[in-house]
């Protein structure tokens, strides 16, 4: 009981001796914003979960309706299955369809990936997006 208490209590006597200039500064930083337009995530939640999805749009402080940090993605729903040279060009065509979901999912679903789309220094990754997204 006595070593709960004390875990517990440790960290506010650890920084106790600091000047408060320096608890002011610690007390005031913020972790870096990492979940950006065009960052990778995989959804972790849901119907679904498991999927490769990219941030569109995100809202770090929330919404009156979705009072949490929650970001819109896009992904593939349905990956394109394997082709050989073997197969007729109807079950090619049906094998090659691609199905894509939009949806508005919390931080907590989803888990930032450090993939990189369109490979390292790609700028204009999302230049078709409106300007006031």
């Amino acid at each position: 009981m006595t070593l709960l208490i004390y875990v517990v209590v440790a960290p506010a006597i650890a920084f106790s001796h600091w000047s408060s200039d320096v608890q002011a500064d610690v007390a005031s930083l913020e972790m870096g914003k990492f979940m950006k337009p065009g960052k990778v995530v995989m959804v972790l939640a849901g119907r679904y979960a498991g999927r490769k999805a990219v941030i569109v749009k995100n809202i770090d402080d929330g919404t009156s309706d979705r009072p949490y940090s929650h970001a819109l993605v896009s992904g593939i729903d349905r990956y394109p299955r394997k082709v050989t040279t073997t197969m007729g060009k109807k079950k090619v065509a049906k094998r090659s369809k691609i199905k894509a979901f939009v949806k508005v999912y919390n931080y907590n679903h989803l888990m930032p990936t450090r993939s990189v789309p369109g490979g390292h220094g790609s700028n204009g990754l999302f230049r078709w997006l409106p300007a006031d997204m």
